[in-house]
């Protein structure tokens, strides 16, 4: 019987705290949800006169077995009718919504149900925008301002004006390499055809002798020309 007060007790404190719930919602809401809340009263208090019946019949039967067990008479008694099912509730759901208003349903382990309305806030009103924030601070330009031998400074200019340099020091020349050891001669190339047989001119005694100068000359000038280049290439073998 305890066991059932305390469910009892359960169901009661959950009406009362249902009750509180929504009363912050406004008078108008708790007026409708009042007459809901009676019904669940009524049946809790219907339950709980079942309950102190059924105690009292156990509180005589008790009485009763006692006596007899003083007496050394005990019989056992006809197992009693099982009791009706109690009623509990099975689920609260959301079933409905309406602007700012939700409805919940209640439904008991009976099958009844029972609604009651939450009259949710409305929005507020927008806030003031914020003050702007200050302005952040990034890279204007990057550009080289000096050079000294191998190195080169560079500035860095932000945008609210302060600078920044730093140097990069650039690889010096390096030294020249040796000269490359004389590939080996080529070979020799194939003879040319023979030429045909020149046809001598007949000239005068005048002519030949000048002829025959401007011919010395000519070999002359060519011999010293063949000399020149021979002596530029024996100066680039000794390097």
């Amino acid at each position: 019987m305890k066991k059932y007060k305390k469910i009892l007790g359960c169901i009661t404190g959950f009406v009362l705290a249902l009750g509180t719930w929504c009363s912050p919602l406004g008078s108008m809401q708790a007026e409708a949800d009042a007459a809901e809340i009676e019904l669940l009263k009524t049946a809790i208090s219907h339950l709980e006169n079942r309950l102190s019946q059924a105690e009292a019949k156990v509180q005589a039967l008790q009485t009763a077995l006692e006596s007899h067990v003083q007496n050394d008479v005990v019989t056992n008694g006809v197992n009693g009718k099982d009791g009706t099912d109690g009623v509990g509730i099975s689920k609260i759901e959301q079933t409905a919504t309406d602007g700012n208003k939700d409805t919940y349903t209640i439904t008991l382990t009976n099958g009844n149900t029972y609604d009651f309305v939450i009259t949710n806030g409305l929005d507020g009103t927008d806030g003031t925008d914020g003050k702007d924030g200050t302005d952040g601070v990034g890279i204007s330009k990057i550009e080289q301002t000096a050079t000294d031998g191998n190195k080169d400074t560079y500035t860095i200019t932000m945008t609210n004006g302060n600078t920044y340099d730093f140097v990069i020091t650039n690889g010096l020349d390096g030294k020249n390499g040796q000269d490359g050891a004389d590939g080996a001669d080529g070979k020799d190339g194939e003879d040319g055809e023979d030429g045909e047989n020149a046809v001598m001119p007949q000239v005068s005694d005048e002519e030949s002798g000048s002829s025959l100068t401007v011919a010395a000359t000519v070999v002359a000038s060519v011999a010293l020309l063949g000399n020149i280049i021979m002596a530029v290439i024996m100066m680039k073998a000794k390097k």
